[in-house]
């Protein structure tokens, strides 16, 4: 008794070079991060913890800035009130 033919496709051959494009469209890395994603990874508080940042827990505390770029912003604040009172001040 010889079983009877199956109504179901096989899977057409693929080629090596095929293969080789279907590894490496799957094996190729994500996508670079956009410009404003990477600004506010490098802004962002260097003390919070990779896994924090991944998890995404807001509802511990809100986005903290990097302590360096809240000096900078201090530091030309005080510059750019300094610079506007030394010239407009009446002599």
């Amino acid at each position: 008794m010889s079983q009877p033919h199956s109504s179901i496709e096989l899977v057409p051959a693929v080629t090596e070079e095929e293969m080789t494009g279907y590894l490496e469209e799957y094996c190729a890395r994500d996508a670079p991060p956009s410009p404003l994603h990477w600004l506010r990874e490098w802004l962002s508080d260097p003390f919070e913890s990779e896994q924090q940042r991944e998890a995404g827990d807001t509802t511990e505390e809100r986005y903290r800035p990097h302590p360096l770029l809240l000096t900078l912003s201090i530091f030309t604040l005080v510059a750019v009130a300094n610079f506007l009172y030394f010239s407009f001040r009446p002599h």
